[in-house]
């Protein structure tokens, strides 16, 4: 009588908030007691009184109950935080099904009269069975086929360019203008082969030509997804460093005595500061720059 009586109450309050007014969700061991989408049961539109239902991959020994969320509402069943669902059967790992009638209306072999817990599975989710690239599942006696989904790659919401301008060879200037993403973070890695991206220097700071000779070099981009995308693929940008421009100071005093003047260097770059010395016997007057012709 007293889970008839509870069956009742649970209708008329289903009634009151709604068919859809509480998510339920297989809580436990497994996933350390809180609720989470890949554990969240599905309404079986089959059964004769409310019921859901999950198929999944259980670890050996798993403790498990069944949480009703209801906006920042939470009810547990069996009722309390405490009586962790007993499985019939005992849980070895593998697949399962779990059903639950949130109004205890359960036969008797059911715990509680709201959790039966059977072997096998028609469909199930490995997301939170062991993170990474590797999976494991004790095969049930039928085939299986896994559907597989992704998570959508990362995308950009400005794209990386080269600079414009000249770029010379060991300054701070940027090699590309910075991207932007709104679904992760953009890494960048500078390469002198566009055959395959790096697969270490990656960094979050816009490269610069400063330690870089002259040279032409590709600067790979990719986004690194955050917790809903996927990394992009890495894409690169050519840009070329130029050399630092030299120039010459010649000594134009009418073939007088030019022989006897040195400029240390040689070849001189801007703004570079440049010795000259003058090792003949004549008074000098006035010395005048002006650009060479």
């Amino acid at each position: 009588m007293k889970h008839r009586f509870l069956y009742i109450m649970a209708l008329l309050l289903m009634a009151a908030l709604g068919a859809n007014a509480t998510d339920y969700y297989v809580v436990g061991t497994m996933n350390n007691w809180t609720p989470s989408s890949q554990y969240k049961m599905e309404l079986n539109t089959g059964a004769a009184i409310p019921e859901y239902q999950l198929g999944v991959y259980l670890p050996a020994g798993a403790e498990l109950k069944v949480v009703g969320v209801d906006g920042e509402n939470k009810t547990w069943f069996p009722d309390g935080t405490e009586n962790y669902g007993e499985s019939n059967p005992k849980i070895y790992g593998g697949l399962y099904t779990i059903y639950f009638r949130p109004g205890y209306g359960g036969p008797e072999d059911w715990f509680n009269g709201c959790i039966y817990v059977v072997e096998g599975a028609t469909s199930f989710n490995l997301t939170e069975v062991t993170p990474g690239k590797e999976w494991s599942l004790s095969q049930p006696d039928f085939n299986v086929e896994l559907e597989v989904e992704y998570y959508p790659r990362a995308t950009l919401t400005t794209t990386p360019a080269a600079t414009t301008g000249d770029i010379f060879e060991n300054t701070t200037t940027a090699l590309i203008t910075a991207g932007a993403s709104e679904e992760g973070t953009i890494y960048y890695a500078v390469s002198t082969s566009n055959a395959t991206a790096p697969t270490d220097g990656w960094s979050t700071d816009v490269p610069t030509a400063e330690g870089r000779s002259a040279a032409t070099y590709y600067i790979w981009y990719k986004v690194v997804g955050d917790d809903t995308h996927s990394n992009s693929v890495p894409q690169y940008i050519a840009v070329t460093i130029a050399a630092i421009p030299t120039y010459a100071v010649t000594i134009d005093d009418g073939n007088v005595d030019a022989a006897n003047w040195e400029a240390d260097p040689t070849e001189q770059k801007a703004g570079e500061k440049v010795k000259l010395t003058y090792k003949g016997k004549k008074k000098i007057k006035s010395i005048t720059i002006e650009a060479a012709e």
